[in-house]
């Protein structure tokens, strides 16, 4: 089975859906990646009626917000019948080491979440992909967002990270 639906058709999918999903992209290497060969044509993140797909999730979500992703993740899964999202889980101690080496290798996820201080780091790497026709297709601003975690998404002029949510750091 072929892939037809690109990473970022999928993230279009996702968003419209009103799942939540929108993240980094994930690539495996510029010759096996739809995303980066068809870099042109973002979906427009009303509906995939192409052929079935399986995609696969990665994230770091071993805590409470855990469960509410696999929530939303099913829930998506269960709407679009021809798209299947698969969610592996793996401790953030371990993630940005696996998923580096799973890109390079070619066994990637076709999609993930990465904290925002990672995201340029990944980007110089190869590891993640740009999202600027997600973004622009999604209609998506830094108006819609608290302009530094925006800003932090965009690595040489490109984005390549759409923010999930905002994590505040206090002092005890």
């Amino acid at each position: 089975m072929g892939r037809r639906v690109t990473r970022q058709d999928f993230l279009l999918l996702s968003a419209g859906a009103g799942a939540g999903l929108v993240l980094a992209g994930c690539g495996g290497g510029p010759e096996d990646n739809p995303a980066v060969q068809q870099s042109q044509g973002a979906g427009s993140g009303k509906s995939y009626n192409g052929p079935k797909v399986d995609l696969a999730f990665w994230n770091g979500f071993t805590g409470g917000d855990g469960p509410y992703m696999r929530q939303l993740v099913e829930e998506f899964s269960s709407k679009h019948d021809n798209i299947n999202v698969t969610m592996n889980t793996v401790v953030w101690e371990s993630y940005y080491q696996k998923v580096p080496a799973a890109v390079s290798s070619g066994e990637g996820p076709d999609v993930g979440i990465m904290h925002i201080d990672t995201v340029a780091t990944n980007a110089a790497r190869g590891v993640i992909i740009p999202l600027d026709n997600v973004a622009n297709a999604l209609n998506l601003k830094e108006s819609d967002f608290v302009p530094v975690v925006w800003n932090a998404g965009i690595y040489e002029g490109k984005r390549y990270g759409i923010p999930l949510d905002v994590h505040p750091f206090g002092d005890c």
